[in-house]
Order: structure tokens, then C-alpha cells, then sequence
């Protein structure tokens, strides 16, 4: 069409078919946050509590640098991405952002500074010296101990969507979790976004006590 070689589009007004989720994404409880933060070994566990408690791509924490992180002043530096042993910069232009750090995050941090090899860059580096691989943390480490723990197995992107999930279920606002999750648009953290339970249920019951105050009600 830009040649000239074409009067039209053969494949303009195509219908597509609809897009079908193959795969249900996994928020994780926060009881099995906690077995899984009890029984993790070093680095695993820092990598797992670091992507719960702050949504970053596991590409972005494996792509931090010791130089990235400020326990002074809470805050974490996104300023590239690592995607199977290759460094590129950060997947939209929202990626490279500033993440607050959450208080019991710092000493976990400032632990793992303190026993990681010296003299490395990279914040979780390899024995040769390179970004952590992720499929061989996850299926070495992070699975087996799912196993072990009977908990079902999930990816890292699972800790994404359970940091937006939790987030956006306490109320805090889409652009701040837009900001944070490195988003380029509203609509797609919605997607990272799963209404809970008890929190539908809570919506259902204050509309019921704000029409109807004076009807009798069964607690369940």
C-alpha cells in the first residue's frame, strides 16, 4: 500500500476472533506468601518478597544494580531490563520509574547487601558474574518449594498481579498503581487488577445497609 502497488487493503474491516485467556491468572494469599517467605533460601527469597511487595517484572529485578537501590532513603531505581541473559532498556516509557520501599523491606535488603558476592554490579548476579537467570530460579528453587509446601505452582508474573490485586482492592487509585506497576495505560493494569471475595462482599453489603438501614441482617 505505501509502494503504490495496491489499490486496497485486501485485509481491512477483518473481523478477528475474540481473545481467549488460556490461563487464569494466579494471585497468591497472603498465607502463602508467608510459608513461601519462611522457607525460601537466599537470594530466592529476597527476588520473591522484592517482586511481591513492589510489582516489578522479573526482568526488572534481575536487571538491578547494587547502585539502584537506596535503603537511605527507601527507594529503588527501574532503569533497565534483563530478558534471557540479554540487557535492554525498560519495556514502555513508563518502565523506568523511582518505587518507594516498603519499611520491612529495608533490613531484608540491607541483609542480602551485606552477604551477596563483593565486587559484583548486579544486585542478584550468578556465579559468572551475569544477571540471574529466571526459569532456573523459578523451576530449581521457587517450585520445589511449592511442592514441598503443597502450594500450586505460579509464574513471576503471578507476583505482579498479586501486588496490583491487593493494591487495587485497598483502595488505592489506577494512576498510582499505573505508576507503579511501569504501565503505559490505565486499561492494562485493570487486567493485572482481580476483585477479591470478601471485598465484593463488602461492596454488596454497604449498598444494602445504605438502602435498606433499617433492615434486619444475618451475619455469614
Amino acid at each position: 500500500m505505501n509502494w503504490g502497488w495496491m489499490e486496497f487493503n485486501p485485509a481491512q474491516n477483518i473481523d478477528l476472533p475474540p481473545m481467549e485467556r488460556k490461563r487464569s491468572a494466579r494471585v497468591l494469599s497472603p498465607e502463602e506468601i508467608s510459608k513461601l517467605a519462611g522457607t525460601l533460601a537466599e537470594p530466592v527469597r529476597t527476588v520473591f518478597l522484592l517482586g511481591a511487595l513492589t510489582g516489578l517484572r522479573i526482568g526488572e529485578l534481575f536487571a538491578l544494580k547494587v547502585q539502584d537501590v537506596d535503603t537511605r532513603h527507601a527507594l529503588l531505581y527501574v532503569r533497565r531490563d534483563v530478558y534471557r541473559g540479554q540487557i535492554g532498556t525498560p519495556k514502555t516509557s513508563r518502565s523506568e520509574r523511582q518505587i518507594p520501599l516498603a519499611s520491612n523491606l529495608i533490613p531484608m535488603l540491607s541483609n542480602w547487601l551485606s552477604i551477596r558476592p563483593a565486587g559484583l554490579d548486579w544486585l542478584f548476579p550468578s556465579r559468572a558474574g551475569t544477571p540471574l537467570r529466571d526459569r532456573n530460579l523459578m523451576r530449581r528453587h521457587l517450585w520445589r518449594a511449592c511442592t514441598r509446601l503443597r502450594i500450586p505452582r505460579f509464574g513471576w508474573h503471578s507476583l505482579r498481579h498479586t501486588f496490583s490485586t491487593y493494591n487495587g482492592n485497598a483502595g488505592v487509585a489506577v494512576p498510582v498503581l499505573q505508576s507503579l506497576l511501569g504501565h503505559a495505560s490505565p486499561e492494562t493494569t485493570m487486567i493485572y487488577t482481580h476483585p477479591l471475595e470478601h471485598v465484593k462482599r463488602q461492596a454488596v453489603e454497604a449498598l444494602a445497609r445504605l438502602l435498606f438501614p433499617n433492615a434486619p441482617s444475618e451475619q455469614i
